[in-house]
């Protein structure tokens, strides 16, 4: 697959509710050797916006998987009634992966999560002396991305009620956060979503009739798989080469 067509087919990450990004297993070269597979330290940010506690049992499972396999993590939930400008980590540039996710709300997600998102392009990056384009409030300016498996990667989740069609109703909610985030030169390499609790009661008919217990530990272990997967692609791949003076991609 050419570099240019990273993140425009996709496969099932094999995983309910998961899916992984092709380029990003492409990115986990079978030549790597085993000096290159040897833990490192990388950072990860996993932001999000949480109403029901839902969103945040899946948060705290990425953490704790993340750090298991010896990443640092920056975990931050967004308040509905926040002030964005306070939010800490905006320097996304300073993370391999950043996780960003919300419930749902009519099967959009939260707003709070995308005023932050956007707050590089329109206001610049609070404490960084260099602030991208669009500062001062004015608006980004527009103009065409190419993204890069050089950029910071990103997934996007979301935990949602699914009543009449399951997780066909999260797709276009996991797509919008992923656009959101590629508006700041950031990669997605995968989405995952997975049922959370939505009324007091479960109600029979409806797509999952066990909600009242969702996620329930099944879910949560298919989160930890998930980004398991996510953190081996990115660990793995070989680092760029020098020829020339030139840098040569893997």
């Amino acid at each position: 697959m050419k570099r240019r067509e990273f993140i425009i087919s996709s496969v099932s990450g094999g995983l309910a509710g998961a899916t992984i990004l092709a380029g990003l297993k492409e990115a986990h070269s079978a030549s790597a050797t085993e000096s290159q597979k040897k833990k490192t330290s990388k950072r990860s940010l996993i932001m999000y916006a949480s109403r029901s506690n839902n969103t945040t049992k899946v948060a705290e499972r990425f953490k704790n998987t993340l750090e298991k396999k010896g990443w640092q993590c920056d975990i931050f939930k967004i308040e509905q009634k926040g002030d964005p400008m306070a939010f800490p980590y905006y320097n996304f540039n300073d993370y391999d992966l950043i996780c960003a996710g919300s419930g749902l709300n009519m099967h959009v997600p939260y707003e709070e999560l995308f005023t932050v998102i956007r707050v590089p392009r329109y206001h610049g990056v609070p404490g960084v002396k260099e602030l991208v384009k669009g500062t001062g409030g004015q608006g980004p300016v527009h103009e065409k991305i190419v993204l890069s498996p050089d950029f910071p990667k990103c997934i996007s989740f979301v935990t949602f009620g699914g009543l009449e069609f399951g997780p066909w109703e999260a797709q276009p909610a996991l797509d919008l956060i992923n656009v959101e985030m590629a508006h700041n030169k950031i990669t997605p390499v995968g989405t995952f979503c997975c049922p959370g609790r939505f009324f007091p009661y479960d109600v029979p008919s409806t797509y999952y009739n066990d909600l009242t217990t969702r996620p329930n530990e099944k879910d949560l272990v298919s989160a930890e798989l998930f980004i398991e997967q996510i953190q081996e692609a990115i660990d793995y791949r070989p680092p760029p080469s020098i020829v020339n003076g030139v840098q040569v991609l893997p």
